[in-house]
């Protein structure tokens, strides 16, 4: 919808309205500004739409994008764990090792022995536990003789659970080392393939967030296009509307200041700004620079030019039919008592003078000497 209305505004904007019967006809002017700020309102109301959607896409990304960060930093985070647990590993394995060594040297040392021992009963005839027995000379050298090969027997025993339980002790070592080693192998490559996966979801987050980004600063900046274009559109809508009040002999007031300033004390009941306590506001605060230039609001006479104690510096300009406008706490005039001046011509310079806190501009609109609200007849 907006590209089929973008052919139509640019045209209005670039081939204006030749000089015709419309430039003699202020309404049928206005209508076809009309026409135009809407179709501009309509552009713009649509690319608002598109920035808040893209907007609120990226702040998604942004989301996932942190996301995406956390994640990566706690697969790190395991990462640098594991890798003081691999260093605990390699240390354990080293002390298995030593571990390990001292067995198999106690382990061939009591295979040793026990080797030894059963050479030397070869060496003695390969003699029968029953022969040692039957080859005693009495009944106390039978027993002797029983005790000593119950003693060989029990030693023979205990020499061999001590080189079984060794040996199952250090295959039992190695298998804990193994299992170990094969645990923290099986973490490291989750941890890997995690900080992979992140590392991806990261780049492609990151990507996304800058297209939508560059997205959103275009529509930004034709946001502020339409804006503009729709402002300037309505000056020159309320310019013809005050030619089209100027023709009719109404009055039609510019505002008294360039670049619609803001306004700091509003017309009507408010606080007082010195003395504190309510008091009615009988015009309009503009917050302006000293120095300032000040306009005239509408055609007239200036009926009055003198310094108030509350006003300051004084101008009333009398614009007929019982309409007067007053411009107080000037800096200096411009004109002089008396002078017929016109709309939009320079009458005078803010200040700060009379009853005052800093410079600014008060501006009265009077009718038949009852003091109006200055913003019922600007376009603000």
């Amino acid at each position: 919808m907006r590209w089929l209305l973008v052919p139509a505004v640019v045209a209005c904007l670039i081939f204006p309205s030749a000089p015709d019967a419309a430039a003699d006809d202020p309404a049928s002017e206005l209508r076809k500004v009309e026409e135009r700020q809407q179709e501009v309102e309509a552009m713009l109301a649509e690319a608002k739409d598109d920035l808040n959607r893209v907007y609120w896409q990226r702040e998604q990304v942004k989301v996932y994008l942190q996301r995406a960060e956390n994640e990566m930093y706690l697969a790190q985070s395991k990462h640098a764990l594991l890798e003081e647990q691999r260093k605990g590993v390699q240390a354990s394995w080293s002390q298995l090792d030593a571990s390990a060594r001292e067995s198999e040297k106690r382990l061939e040392s009591r295979k040793g022995q026990f080797y030894n021992r059963l050479r030397a009963i070869q060496e003695r005839g390969r003699v029968s536990y029953v022969g040692v027995l039957l080859g005693a000379d009495s009944y106390s050298d039978f027993l002797s003789r029983m005790e000593m090969l119950k003693t060989i027997v029990q030693h023979d025993v205990a020499l061999m659970t001590v080189i079984r339980t060794d040996k199952q002790k250090l295959e039992a070592e190695r298998a804990v080392a193994a299992a170990e080693a094969a645990r923290l192998a099986d973490l490291q490559a989750q941890v890997s393939e995690q900080a992979a996966v992140a590392a991806g979801k990261q780049a492609e987050f990151k990507q996304q967030n800058a297209a939508l980004l560059e997205q959103e600063q275009a529509l930004a900046a034709e946001v502020a296009k339409w804006e503009l274009e729709w402002e300037r559109l309505g000056e020159e809508i309320y310019e013809i509307q005050l030619r089209m009040k100027r023709q009719a002999g109404r009055f039609a007031p510019m505002e008294p200041l360039r670049g619609r300033p803001p306004i700091t004390d509003d017309f009507g009941l408010g606080t007082d700004p010195i003395r504190g306590g309510s008091r009615n506001h009988g015009g309009t605060d503009f917050g302006v620079s000293r120095g300032t230039p000040v306009y005239a609001i509408e055609d007239g006479v200036v009926i009055a030019r003198r310094y108030d104690s509350v006003y300051g510096n004084l101008l009333i300009v009398d614009h007929g039919g019982g309409i007067a406008s007053w411009y107080a706490h000037l800096d200096g005039f411009n004109v002089a008592m008396g002078d017929t001046v016109v709309q939009g011509q320079q009458i005078g310079r803010v200040g700060s003078t009379g009853y005052s806190t800093g410079a600014h501009l008060h501006l009265e609109i009077r009718i038949n000497n009852v003091k109006q609200d200055p913003m019922s007849f600007f376009s603000r």
